[in-house]
């Protein structure tokens, strides 16, 4: 299937595109296990395509997926070993604290960053996902300054298209960071409106600022937990839905 050891990017964004993601990671996996590299020798994109997998599967998903071989385990231990001592303490002690997919797709997306070093598209888009992940896992003051460092390094070039996704997606994140740790609903309407002003069909947005709308009103949101849940103001997934929507 791999011809000349060539990485199934293309077949994974097929596969994602028909929303079988357990699949094209199956494939990821395959490539990965048969090649067997530290992830510094792997395709940008390859690796950017594995990443979004990760944060997009299922958790039972992968569980069926890697039960046998625990190479996402092996994937994660390879890489942590190749990083400064400093980060290896403070850096992992931090992962462990998340779950197996979030831990994987935080340093495969670090990796590209890496790799890329700011440079294109990719560079953003792994720092998004980095952001992502530390907002799934209500690591607000993280997860803004990966949003921040997104939008600062995010220039309108030929992919106007990808530019203003990586802004409207990182805005977008940074209206649910106002809504859940300031507690501020109409500082994250304002982050939405922004948004809104160059998208206005851009559906996670709309989605979120509907939810806060509803629940002003005394009614539930479909996304959102009331603001006066202290324990847990985004729901498990929240994040997630910015991807899945656009």
């Amino acid at each position: 299937m791999f011809g000349k050891q060539k990485p199934p990017t293309e077949e994974m964004i097929a596969l994602r595109a028909a929303e079988d993601n357990a699949g094209a990671l199956k494939l990821a996996l395959r490539y990965m296990g048969k090649t067997n590299k530290p992830l510094i020798k792997y395709d940008n994109d390859f690796l950017l395509q594995t990443a979004s997998l990760y944060f997009e599967i299922d958790e039972n998903e992968l569980k069926v997926i890697d039960s046998n071989e625990n190479q996402t385990a092996n994937i994660i231990e390879g890489e942590v070993q190749t990083l400064p001592p400093n980060w290896r303490t403070q850096g992992d002690k931090e992962l462990k604290r998340t779950s197996l997919q979030l831990e994987a797709c935080t340093l495969i997306a670090n990796r590209v960053f890496a790799n890329v070093k700011r440079r294109g598209s990719n560079g953003q888009t792994a720092l998004l996902l980095i952001g992502s992940c530390c907002l799934e896992t209500n690591n607000f003051d993280k997860a803004e300054k990966y949003f921040d460092d997104t939008i600062s390094t995010t220039m309108e070039g030929e992919d106007k298209t990808s530019a203003g996704w990586l802004i409207a997606t990182s805005l977008t994140s940074k209206g649910l960071i106002a809504y859940a740790r300031d507690y501020d609903p109409e500082g994250a309407i304002r982050f939405f409106d922004m948004v809104l002003e160059k998208k206005p069909k851009f559906e996670p947005t709309l989605l979120f600022k509907n939810d806060i709308i509803t629940m002003q009103k005394g009614g539930t949101g479909k996304l959102l937990n009331s603001i006066t849940d202290m324990k847990k103001l985004l729901i498990p997934g929240t994040t997630k839905a910015i991807w899945k929507k656009i």
